[in-house]
């Protein structure tokens, strides 16, 4: 599989105070987001979350303000403004989930969003 070259400054803090734009895309860029159709994109139940999610990112993270974003069929597009230069660069985790680090974490579905998992697996 073909890797972007990364962009980001070698010696950069990225936790420091500034405007962050952020892409994040789907496993293998599949189109699970929804669909594009006449130049309008329409999202299906996955895009809802990830819109939703978005939304409620700064209940989650005050110190971080969630401006525009777009989602698209197999990635979506934001802007995240650190205000402090004291943010923290560990995302909220499920209690289950405290001790153990990203890379051994196999089953996503367990991991607490903002969602709780009864109501992710409803929409």
């Amino acid at each position: 599989m073909h890797r972007r070259r990364s962009i980001q400054l070698k010696d950069y803090d990225y936790s420091q105070a500034g405007a962050y734009f952020v892409t994040l895309c789907a496993l293998d860029r599949k189109c699970i987001f929804g669909s594009i159709i006449r130049g309008v994109m329409h999202l299906n139940p996955p895009g809802t979350i990830v819109q939703d999610c978005w939304n409620d990112l700064q209940h989650h993270f005050p110190d971080l303000e969630f401006e525009v974003f777009v989602v698209m069929p197999n990635h979506f597009h934001g802007i995240i403004v650190v205000k402090t230069d004291t943010v923290g660069a560990i995302p909220q985790r499920g209690p289950s989930d405290m001790n153990r680090p990203y890379s051994q974490i196999t089953n996503w579905n367990d991991v607490e969003c903002c969602y709780p998992k009864s109501s992710a697996s409803s929409k």
